[in-house]
């Protein structure tokens, strides 16, 4: 019997297609709009860059756990795969004009319980941080688009355990930071 608690890949991808279709939504209610006491910048274009640089960094200490320490790489796959998902969501939603900036690398913990413990909690302030943003949205759709994004990591982190089993491991050889 499957597991009730296993999202499956035809979940995702609707809900990605739902997603695509907000962010269409926010790229059209958003294109000529703009806030001149801002310097020009829409405060919806500005809240699609700071979830771009929240999810940009996220997605790096996701890939950086996952290539460290190989013990994770299964287990963070489906939160891998939902940052990719939501990067081209916001890419589609406001385009950047030049190439993106890339967050530094970020610092993974040593042993791989402890890197699972800080994926964990990263993940958790994105979720947060990513909610707090449907508040300031000035589009209906951007919030509904932020508060999808922000309830599939709600999905991912349900499923994943609190804590690796088994006792922590030393780090793999030649894996320095």
């Amino acid at each position: 019997m499957p597991d009730p608690r296993r999202v499956s890949r035809r979940t995702t991808l609707v809900g990605s297609g739902l997603l695509v279709a907000g962010a269409a939504a926010v790229a059209a209610h958003d294109s000529g709009e703009t806030d001149s006491a801002a310097g020009g910048t829409s405060p919806d274009l500005m809240l699609i860059a700071t979830a771009r640089a929240e999810i940009d960094a996220i997605a790096a200490l996701v890939q950086r756990a996952r290539s460290r320490h190989p013990t994770l790489e299964a287990r963070l796959g489906g939160l891998a795969d939902l940052h990719t998902a939501h990067q081209a969501i916001l890419e589609r939603a406001a385009p950047t004009s030049s190439t993106p900036s890339t967050p530094p690398e970020p610092r993974v913990a040593d042993l791989p319980a402890d890197a699972w413990l800080q994926v964990l909690s990263q993940e958790d302030l994105a979720r947060r941080s990513l909610l707090t943003s449907t508040t300031a949205a000035r589009s209906g759709a951007l919030a509904q688009v932020l508060a999808s994004m922000s309830a599939g990591i709600s999905q991912q982190l349900a499923l994943l355990p609190a804590a690796l089993p088994g006792p922590a491991t030393a780090p793999a050889a030649g894996s320095g930071s």
